[in-house]
């Protein structure tokens, strides 16, 4: 089982650099959330307060282990001149808002340490999971 996990996450990073890097040939001036956007439509949220501002990124992609956040970096000046400046560097981070606008620590669902169960109680589980258990 651990072997076809392991082939399934190799596959879709392989997939994930594929589409960054034809992303970024055909819009060599794109933002990180342009890409996701275009990657993860569904996880690109419009604005609820102001009409016109950009999207709203699902947090995960910003949080250390984000793959997504890892290739963007690694390929900042990817068909760009060598002599630019480059696309912006996204920093991990570690905050994300909730519904009713306050700041919260970010769940990393990445790395397996979110502790699930009932997050406004703090009663949530302590032991992690991965959501890529095939057991």
């Amino acid at each position: 089982m651990m072997r076809i996990k392991k082939e399934a996450e190799e596959s879709c990073l392989v997939a994930t650099k594929d589409h960054l890097l034809e992303f970024l040939r055909e819009h060599p001036n794109a933002s990180y959330n342009e890409w996701i956007e275009d990657l993860h439509p569904e996880n690109a949220h419009a604005g609820t307060l102001l009409e016109g501002l950009s999207k709203t990124i699902d947090h995960r992609f910003y949080v250390e282990e984000s793959d997504h956040r890892r290739l963007w970096n690694d390929n900042l000046h990817t068909y760009l001149d060598p002599n630019s400046k480059g696309r912006a560097f996204v920093t991990a981070r570690a905050k994300q808002m909730k519904d009713n606008g306050e700041y919260v620590d970010a769940e990393d669902l990445l790395s397996g340490d979110f502790a699930g169960g009932d997050t406004e109680s703090g009663k949530g589980g302590t032991d992690g999971f991965d959501l890529i258990n095939f057991d």
